[in-house]
């Protein structure tokens, strides 16, 4: 996401246009950003890029007027050093942003369709859970690297992501045509995708159908068991890329 100061008044991609932005060359934000641009139709080469001044530093010394971070790195309320900032998220301007996207092939699919199942439902079982309870789930989270891993900030970081994990009349996984198109556009920026190759035409909606009913069931079992701390998943169409 692109971040500017709360008092500079630039709250939209469009009033980026001859601005500065600090950004780390190639980074996973950058390249998201560049889609989310190309996406909205602006001008990025009216749009000045420096490479490293991608600091809250840098944006408070007014050395950039924007920064592109990662939800990791977003200022909280309870820093030392805390500022206000605006926030541009892709997804506040009906932009989806891919997270992992994992690919696979048609022979894996049918030769090891059940453990392909497995690691679908493992995944959808695992943010069912972080999001369920963080009473439960951020011990967990912040044991697996308690040096590095704080339990305020690990809920901060959960929060700026659930919209991202759990969309409104959504669910993990979720997939449409502007998906598609924002994940080509980030594939070939991040030069590991071609415009020629068909995304779209290359889907398995199956198996991710399978996969959440059985995590329906599943989770209506467990919210009978243990109450209401399951999350549910609507009915709406998923793929997988093969």
């Amino acid at each position: 996401m692109i971040l500017t100061l709360e008092s500079s008044g630039l709250r939209r991609p469009s009033d980026l246009i001859g601005k500065t932005i600090g950004h780390r060359r190639g980074s996973e934000g950058d390249i998201v950003v560049d889609a989310m641009l190309t996406q909205l139709g602006l001008p990025r080469s009216r749009i000045s890029k420096i490479d490293g001044a991608d600091s809250i530093a840098a944006l408070r010394t007014g050395t950039v007027d924007a920064i592109i971070s990662s939800v990791d790195r977003l200022p909280q309320p309870s820093d030392a050093d805390f500022v206000r900032t605006n926030r541009m998220a892709p997804q506040d301007f009906a932009i989806h942003v891919p997270g992992l996207v994992y690919f696979t092939s048609t022979k894996l699919l049918q030769e090891h369709r059940a453990e392909v199942l497995a690691i679908l439902e493992a995944l959808i079982d695992g943010w069912r859970f972080v999001y369920a309870d963080y009473a439960r789930s951020v011990p967990v989270i912040v044991g697996s690297d308690p040096g590095r891993l704080r339990a305020e900030r690990v809920r901060f970081d959960l929060d700026q992501q659930r919209d991202l994990v759990l969309p409104t009349g959504g669910r993990i996984g979720d997939y449409d045509d502007s998906r598609w198109r924002t994940l080509r556009d980030v594939l070939i920026f991040a030069k590991v995708g071609d415009e020629t190759v068909p995304l779209p035409q290359s889907v398995d909606f199956q198996l991710l159908r399978e996969a959440y009913r059985r995590a329906r069931e599943t989770a209506s079992s467990a919210a009978i068991g243990r109450g209401s701390d399951a999350v549910g998943f609507p009915e709406s169409t998923s793929s997988v890329v093969k």
